[in-house]
């Protein structure tokens, strides 16, 4: 004897009753469920902004490596901490305020380098202020560096230039022979005009006031005017000079 499915109380098949599933889903809610799909992917969920800042706000930021930069130091050019009492200062301030009190010199002349030197100091007072002319300055300026060049050509020592028992180390252009005869050449054509004017002066000393004011850098004032007669002979002898190698 069968007994139907349908005498015992239960669904016909597994297929009427999803059938039946599907038909009291969509007479409930009045939509398929393929449209209930789409509604699903299409629905925003919330605020997807205020969602991901939340998100970062909780990431903590990862550190760098290395040890974290020091604020509010005072630094060098290099960018190191610097190690000076006063950081805020000019590195020439000592040296400007002892020249000005040593020499009576403004603030910005004793800024300039020619404020180093004795002949430097006497071409900022000019010659109506009892110095030196800017050109008997340069001429002068022009035959230490000259000297220079020819006590390292021949290697001699000096004390001026090198504090060392021989001479300075020549660089590869002095090396050469040629260029060693054309520095002692500019050199002793340079004392031969500054012999010159001490034999047309014999009452002066103009080597002394060579070696000890152009050289030694040392403050003589008794000699200032003999240093201008040693700056009018190196100037009309440079001038000379000039002159030839513009023509050639």
């Amino acid at each position: 004897m069968i007994v139907s499915e349908k005498a015992l109380g239960l669904p016909a098949s597994t297929s009427a009753h999803a059938s039946n599933a599907g038909s009291s889903f969509k007479a409930i809610n009045g939509r398929s469920p393929a449209r209930i799909a789409h509604i699903r992917q299409t629905k925003p969920r919330g605020n997807e902004e205020t969602q991901m800042a939340g998100k970062l706000g909780k990431l903590k930021p990862k550190r760098k490596a290395g040890r974290p930069l020091k604020k509010d130091m005072a630094r060098t050019d290099t960018g190191q901490i610097s190690r000076a009492k006063n950081p805020g200062e000019p590195a020439d301030k000592v040296a400007k305020e002892a020249r000005m009190k040593m020499y009576d010199l403004t603030s910005e002349n004793a800024a300039l380098p020619q404020a180093a030197t004795v002949i430097g100091r006497l071409s900022l007072l000019g010659q109506q202020g009892g110095g030196i002319s800017i050109d008997q300055y340069d001429s002068l300026v022009r035959f230490s560096m000259e000297r220079e060049r020819y006590m390292k050509a021949v290697m001699a020592p000096d004390s001026l230039v090198n504090a060392g028992s021989g001479g300075p180390t020549c660089i590869d252009e002095e090396s050469d022979t040629e260029s060693r005869l054309k520095a002692t050449h500019r050199y002793n054509s340079a004392r031969g005009a500054i012999q010159a004017s001490q034999n047309e002066n014999r009452g002066s000393n103009l080597w002394a006031v060579v070696q000890h004011v152009v050289i030694g850098n040392l403050d003589f004032p008794h000699m200032y005017g003999d240093l201008r007669l040693v700056g009018n002979a190196l100037n009309r002898h440079y001038q000379g000079l000039d002159r030839k190698r513009k023509a050639a």
